[in-house]
């Protein structure tokens, strides 16, 4: 919802708007990162497709296989790149709001199913959680 929120303000902003909005610093980083987040998000949800047989009925927990071995929610990172780079072709407060909400809810959605994963495969999942990260990798600390 917030991703076609994003997108009608986009439109509102390039049919409505002045024709110099083409040539804003941010275009060219909006596109990119607009891009990229939709590729990641489609390819991973792809992936969880073809390892489960049915997105709606999943009978594993994929954890290899692009960004999954280091990170528990791949699509909803794509998600929040996609947001960023929307954003950023129609910049303004009523985005940087949508954008915000649409974070908060995705994190939220996340822990939901992180929550249910480690309800459905409990020991697999908490391996899983040591060494991915919600919506980032985790960072190795080093120590000497």
């Amino acid at each position: 919802m917030v991703g076609a929120l994003l997108i009608a303000l986009l439109v509102e902003n390039y049919t409505l708007g002045s024709l110099g909005v083409m040539w804003r610093p941010s275009v060219w980083p909006g596109q990119l990162l607009t891009i990229v987040g939709g590729t990641c998000a489609i390819w991973h949800y792809r992936m969880l497709r073809h390892a489960a047989g049915c997105i709606d009925d999943p009978q594993l927990l994929v954890t290899r296989g692009g960004l999954y071995s280091r990170i528990r929610h791949p699509m909803y990172l794509g998600d929040c790149v996609m947001y960023l780079g929307l954003f950023l072709l129609a910049p303004g407060l009523p985005g940087l709001a949508l954008v915000c909400v649409g974070w908060f809810a995705l994190g939220r959605q996340a822990d939901a199913e992180d929550s249910a994963m480690k309800n459905a495969f409990p020991s697999a999942f908490d391996a899983w959680f040591q060494v991915s990260g919600k919506l980032l990798p985790k960072l190795k600390v080093w120590s000497p």
